[in-house]
């Protein structure tokens, strides 16, 4: 940062958290429960806007590895009351279906995700539609062979139903293509369909779906007594984009405005972080905060799956996110990376870790690193999104503006 910029008068504020996803709105929160407000800024979609709907994957493997807990009781309570707050996900353990043909434990799981374990050892219908990626008699043989499958005797059966959307409807690409089920009238023809095909099949104990449940929060009708819910969704797929809605309607009821803003050189000025973005326009913007949490750090947990794997085996991808940042000239940057989870064994990315590069400043807490980017020591490194709100919690906690805050009675 020039000793030209620091001639600005900047804005101030106590706490500045640096991206809004999943790590981000986590550290918002326990600042607003600790009576500050926070200043947000965000730019770009990140990670958490490609999240399949499950939290949780893989954090028995973890906390074997580190030989304790993943976090305290009241880490895991907080995060787990903070995720279903967002209204995306439900609490309890469950086991669910994937776009690939895998059966899974998670931890929490996303609403309009089918929940197996409340229908082992029924029928489960798989429906088809005619999508050349969704081919219901491909999975539903795939997820009979899986252990929990065979060990819960539970069957998967292929189900047509073809009235709902036109064969050229049925060709969009999946971000379009799940759009469609937020039509009203369209999701109550879909509703009957499906009662249709229940009254032919009694058998039936559920209807496992493609993620083609639309972005808008919907209840199923009391007309289809049958539950229904969706596969994991992929990249691309619905429940990144319900994160995106959900996540405005929470910074709303929070009162949190998000600036939308990238971060381009901070500096330690009297005391605090002084700090300089930009907007999409390239106009500079001058803060100073008691304390900065730095979220924008490459999650990759909740099941996205990343293409070139075959299963039993490693991973043939590597997946390397980095981004950086200018720290009084010295360069601070950010290095994920690893392999395929979902089908490498449940091997979610492996050694995370937040490289500073000759930013020996860094040794403050002024600048707290949350999400999955974040030291295993700190609650990160885990690969799941249960590990970036710890670590997000943590690494609130950990700044200046809340440290030794009183915690809400």
């Amino acid at each position: 940062m020039s000793k030209g910029h620091l001639a600005h008068s900047p804005e101030r504020g106590r706490l500045l958290v640096v991206g809004a996803g999943i790590s981000g709105l986590a550290a918002c929160a326990v600042a607003r429960e600790r009576g500050l407000n926070p200043i947000l800024i965000n730019s770009g979609t990140g990670a958490s806007a490609l999240t399949s709907g499950a939290v949780g994957y893989n954090e028995s493997r973890a906390s074997s590895e580190k030989g304790e807990s993943i976090a305290s009781a009241l880490d895991g309570k907080w995060a787990r009351n903070f995720l279903e707050t967002l209204g995306l996900y439900r609490g309890g353990a469950s086991w669910v279906a994937t776009y690939e043909g895998i059966v899974r434990p998670a931890q929490m799981v996303g609403e309009l995700v089918l929940s197996l374990d409340e229908h082992k050892g029924k029928t489960i219908g798989v429906i088809d539609i005619g999508r050349g990626d969704f081919c219901a008699e491909r999975l539903a043989s795939a997820y009979r062979q899986e252990e929990w499958s065979r060990r819960s005797r539970t069957q998967f059966t292929p189900l047509k139903l073809s009235s709902v959307w036109s064969p050229v409807e049925a060709s969009y690409p999946l971000a379009h293509f799940c759009r469609l089920l937020d039509e009203k009238e369209r999701f109550y023809r879909f509703q009957r369909e499906l009662l249709s095909i229940k009254d032919q099949f009694p058998e039936l104990g559920a209807f496992l779906l493609g993620p083609w449940l639309g972005v808008e929060t919907k209840k199923p009708s009391e007309q289809v007594s049958l539950p229904f819910g969706e596969v994991l969704s992929p990249p691309e797929g619905p429940f990144g984009r319900r994160f995106l809605r959900a996540r405005a309607h929470w910074l709303d009821k929070q009162n949190v405005q998000m600036h939308d803003e990238h971060v381009i050189a901070l500096a330690f000025e009297e005391g605090g972080v002084r700090v300089e973005s930009r907007t999409p326009e390239g106009e500079p913007v001058y803060r100073w905060v008691e304390g900065l949490v730095v979220a924008t750090g490459g999650l990759l947990g909740g099941g996205v799956g990343l293409k070139g794997s075959f299963r039993g085996a490693p991973a043939d991808l590597c997946l390397e996110l980095a981004h950086g940042v200018e720290v009084e000239g010295a360069s601070l940057r950010g290095e994920i990376s690893g392999w395929d989870a979902q089908e490498a064994g449940g091997a979610w990315i492996r050694s995370p870790h937040w490289r500073q590069n000759r930013a020996a400043p860094l040794a403050t807490n002024l600048i707290q690193i949350a999400g999955d980017a974040s030291p295993r020591d700190a609650g990160g490194g885990g690969g799941t999104i249960m590990h970036a709100v710890i670590s997000a919690r943590r690494a609130a906690l950990r700044t200046p503006p809340l440290l030794g805050c009183p915690a809400p009675s």
